[in-house]
């Protein structure tokens, strides 16, 4: 029977093979597990949820911002504003030493005379409508008191009309241009000589008949209407509306006796200024008002 031999003690473990150096003092054994300096084991390679920039949230750009565009509008309109006030401030400071300077004073108007010689309306019997002949003639007194300002006036029309039908003109004319110079007057002269002037109706045509008859008088309207321009020394100034009104008109009836031919006298009635207004010195005054026009609009 073969013996057996066994060894007298355990043999001795293989010594454990020498881990390779790590830099930075970290140490892989098995390419799963390293330390750190600081003996903090490691898994290599990282989980997803220790991955750099796993849990990070997708990038979106910001939008831009429009601080500079808004602020440039600001800008804008700060500066647009200021000059503007500068304009004004400039455009008062130079009304002021203008009007200081020269002190200018508005010219008047008045009426002088107003007649009517002719005033004849004719019923259509073929259509609802009625045609009127009239002629008058009146005088209109300009006057300037000014030292240093000229006034040049365009050529003036003039309408009249009854105050109770005020879109019915009963003449009109008008006078070529002429200069009101300083501390001077001028009288302006109008013919009207209208025939076959057209009313609508015989309600306006008879209305007009019986205000003929008013014992207190016919009450009219005349209104002037023309272009100015001021002169000042050197500095003259844009043409601007100007609309001249006479409203306190008021026109009694008389029957005068009129010559005509072969010297047969025949009675005309005529109408003509109140005897209180025609004795008056200063007669009928008139008011005007400026009419100054920016684009489409007129003020």
């Amino acid at each position: 029977m073969a013996e057996r031999i066994y060894p007298a003690a355990k043999p001795n473990p293989p010594a454990p093979s020498q881990p390779q150096p790590v830099l930075n003092g970290n140490a892989n054994g098995n390419g799963h597990h390293a330390a750190n300096g600081n003996g903090v084991q490691q898994i290599f390679p990282p989980p997803k949820s220790q991955q750099y920039g796993a849990n990070r949230p997708t990038y979106r750009p910001l939008p831009r911002r429009q601080r500079r565009r808004r602020n440039y509008c600001c800008a804008c309109f700060l500066w647009t504003t200021f000059i503007l006030i500068g304009i004004l401030l400039l455009a008062a400071i130079a009304g002021a030493v203008i009007y200081s300077i020269y002190q200018p004073k508005k010219p008047s108007f008045a009426l002088n005379s107003l007649k009517i010689s002719q005033f004849n309306i004719t019923d259509s019997k073929s259509d609802d409508t009625a045609h009127l002949n009239s002629k008058l003639n009146l005088t209109i007194l300009a006057k300037s008191e000014n030292k240093d300002m000229i006034y040049y006036f365009n050529p003036v029309n003039v309408s009249v009309t009854p105050q109770n039908h005020p879109d019915f003109e009963i003449g009109a004319g008008s006078v070529p241009d002429f200069v009101l110079g300083t501390h001077n007057s001028t009288l302006l002269r109008f013919g009207l000589s209208d025939s076959d002037i057209l009313i609508q109706d015989l309600i306006t045509a008879s209305s007009l008949k019986s205000d003929l008859k008013m014992k207190s008088g016919w009450k009219l309207k005349v209104r002037l209407n023309t272009k100015v321009k001021v002169k000042m020394g050197v500095f003259n100034t844009r043409k601007v509306g100007l609309e001249v009104i006479c409203d306190q008109i008021k026109l009694i009836s008389a029957v005068e006796k009129v010559k005509g031919a072969k010297n047969v006298t025949t009675s005309v009635t005529t109408w003509k200024l109140d005897d209180n207004t025609a004795k008056s010195k200063n007669s009928v005054k008139c008011k005007f008002n400026l009419r100054i026009k920016i684009w489409k609009w007129t003020f």
